[in-house]
């Protein structure tokens, strides 16, 4: 009888939770409250190419239940580059998305965190890390 009420309730909460976690890069951006921006003083080339290096390390792989992959965009010019860091599997959700712009030979980057749970929150300063260290997950 718990077996079968475990079961039901877990079959009633469990579409909840994953609706809950779902969120693409559009709804990030309209409900985040973490959002930044920082400058480099390193020319967009670089900054981006470290950038997605980094996010295509530290986040490739998984189980099929859940999994990381790095979606990226860039303009012809190369002077303007989007990285989304997402997470799939059972539900997808975007935990990290950023805006790398050239600002003449400076870098803009502008990144919105996905804080749907506690631990993103101490991410704040994980985009600028990306964006300037390299091989920062080299051997994880």
């Amino acid at each position: 009888m718990k077996r079968a009420t475990s079961l039901r309730l877990v079959l009633v909460c469990l579409p909840l939770f994953l609706a809950a976690c779902a969120e693409d890069t559009a709804q990030l951006r309209a409900n985040t409250s973490e959002k930044g921006t920082f400058q480099l003083q390193t020319p967009y080339a670089e900054v981006y190419q470290t950038y997605l290096a980094n996010a295509h390390a530290c986040y490739n792989g998984g189980t099929p239940a859940s999994y990381f992959y790095v979606e990226d965009r860039q303009n012809d010019a190369g002077t303007e580059g989007n990285v989304d860091i997402i997470q799939d599997g059972l539900a997808r959700r975007v935990l990290v998305s950023s805006d790398i712009v050239a600002d003449g030979s400076n870098t803009d980057v502008t990144y919105y965190i996905n804080t749907g749970f506690d631990f993103l929150h101490t991410l704040s300063a994980f985009p600028k890390k990306l964006a300037t260290t390299p091989h920062m997950c080299r051997g994880l």
